[in-house]
């Protein structure tokens, strides 16, 4: 039961073979998030990571419901995993990702990137 609001997060780094999990609730997700909707920017220029983001999440292995994205994405990686909602959401997750909104838009760039 949360609304985050003009959210904006930025990550830049130039670090070679590191793990990024960037979401604006949160970056890894091991529990359940109901009822949220955020908006805003968050930016990712990590060229050299696998990068994790997600308008709610990075990486969701929980439960995540009724949750609204109006949050915009543009990232840059190694390895790119970018959602609306989350970036990742693990298949052997508990729960399910059920009646969520993305509004925001992805743009991703990455030499594998899952969008």
């Amino acid at each position: 039961n949360l609304t985050l609001e003009k959210v904006t997060i930025e990550c830049v780094s130039d670090v070679k073979g590191g793990y990024y999990y960037v979401g604006a609730i949160a970056g890894e997700n091991g529990g359940i998030i109901r009822n949220c909707r955020v908006s805003g920017t968050i930016t990712v220029n990590t060229p050299g990571s696998t990068v994790h983001v997600g308008g709610i999440t990075g990486l969701s292995q929980k439960q995540t419901k009724y949750l609204e994205n109006y949050i915009n994405i543009n990232v840059v990686g190694s390895a790119v995993y970018a959602g609306g909602i989350a970036g990742e959401y693990t298949r052997n997750s508990v729960g399910a990702l059920e009646q969520c909104i993305n509004h925001g838009s992805i743009t991703a760039i990455g030499k594998k990137s899952t969008s």
